[in-house]
């Protein structure tokens, strides 16, 4: 994926993975299933305009509001929400976007960070803050965990 994707590695979920692993359960399944549960989450936050910690993402300026037609933030067109999907792949769980300002968006960019117009005109023409989409809230931690430990009952339980 080109544009963004974040990569989390937490102690609790690589254990979860490897006693999938140990117990011979193949973890791609249990991934898939985290997929579809982060692809709902992400949905969650376009539509509540939050970051994965529930803070609310910063408000368009009143010279970007004169240029869109939906004054919501990111909702011009569904294309960047749209495009956001995830891939599992040798026991690995990946998403993002292959849109390039999907990583400005999630990360932001000052004004000018991307040098100049044939105009010698500032590339982005302000500065856009930071609105993250992708990454784990202390929920999705816990439903990716109950997701895992879902998916190796019987493995650690004998069954």
């Amino acid at each position: 994926m080109a544009g963004v994707h974040i990569q989390v590695d937490t102690r609790e979920v690589s254990q979860a993975l490897e006693r999938l692993v140990r117990f011979g359960r193949r973890p791609d399944a249990a991934l898939k299933d985290v997929g579809e549960y982060m692809q709902r989450s992400v949905d969650d936050r376009f539509i509540s305009q939050t970051d994965p910690d529930g803070q609310a993402w910063a408000p368009n300026t009143a010279a970007t509001l004169l240029r869109k037609r939906n004054p919501k933030v990111l909702h011009e067109s569904t294309i960047l929400r749209g495009s956001i999907h995830y891939q599992v792949s040798g026991g690995e769980l990946r998403q993002g976007t292959p849109m390039i300002y999907g990583a400005v968006q999630q990360l932001g960019a000052g004004k000018g960070d991307f040098g100049k117009t044939s105009k010698g005109g500032p590339i982005p023409w302000g500065d856009i803050p930071a609105r993250r989409f992708l990454g784990f809230s202390t929920g999705d931690r816990g439903e990716i965990l109950r997701l895992l430990e879902e998916h190796g009952t019987g493995a650690w339980s004998g069954r």
